[in-house]
């Protein structure tokens, strides 16, 4: 069992890691802004694209077969403190057996609403769930509700309840500077780990490994 912080830092002052105890807790910087050295800190440099949404989903991705079901992942931003973070949250929810923990302070806004000069035609959240989950109850006009900074917790059987071309998918719609699905993300963190929810990719992936098995054409094995 590993307890990890993964940290997503553009330009921000991560001195404050000093003060997470190296002996409960792995750290891990993915840097997308200058150089950076911090002794005890795993720092690994990405491009700087799709904001938060995408190095958590790097995160997923390349450790996935290492993730046990047992391990807690903390997920943060640079400057974590901007969305109502205190680092005392770490230690609390240490032993804690709830699979998805938010961080911040709730907020609820109108699906399909206008969201004043930056998304004046509202977000397509209704289309990219259906594009990502079998059934969802979002309907146009309703509240969601959701935690603005995108920071939580999670466990890791709770990632891995989804197939990991779940998370190669929606990370190659978010591959971009400033992507629009990096802001549907930060709504959907929740949805993404209830683990009631079904969704299309990890659906496909198990059918297809089942149609696999022992699978032929022309005598060459089907891939």
């Amino acid at each position: 069992m590993s307890n990890i912080v993964v940290i997503s830092r553009f330009k921000e002052e991560v001195g404050w890691v000093s003060k997470i105890d190296r002996e409960k807790f792995k750290i891990i910087i993915y840097n997308k802004g200058p150089d950076l050295e911090l002794d005890g800190v795993e720092i690994i440099k990405l491009k700087n694209v799709g904001r938060e949404a995408d190095t958590y989903l790097h995160h997923m991705i390349e450790n996935y077969n290492f993730i046990s079901n047992e391990d807690r992942l903390f997920f943060l931003q640079g400057n974590p403190f901007d969305h109502s973070f205190d680092l005392s949250l770490l230690q609390k929810h240490l032993d804690s057996k709830q699979n998805f923990i938010p961080f911040g302070n709730r907020f609820a806004e109108v699906v399909g609403s206008r969201l004043g000069n930056d998304f004046p035609n509202g977000l397509p959240i209704i289309e990219f769930c259906k594009m990502l989950f079998s059934r969802v109850n979002i309907e146009r006009g309703s509240f969601i509700k959701y935690y603005p900074g995108a920071q939580f917790s999670v466990t890791g059987s709770c990632i891995k309840n989804r197939h990991v071309e779940f998370y190669k998918f929606i990370k190659a719609y978010n591959a971009r500077f400033n992507p629009l699905e990096a802001h549907l993300l930060e709504r959907l963190w929740e949805t993404i780990f209830n683990d009631k929810i079904v969704d299309n990719i990890s659906n496909y992936e198990k059918s297809k490994a089942k149609c696999l098995e022992n699978a032929v054409w022309g005598g060459n094995k089907i891939e």
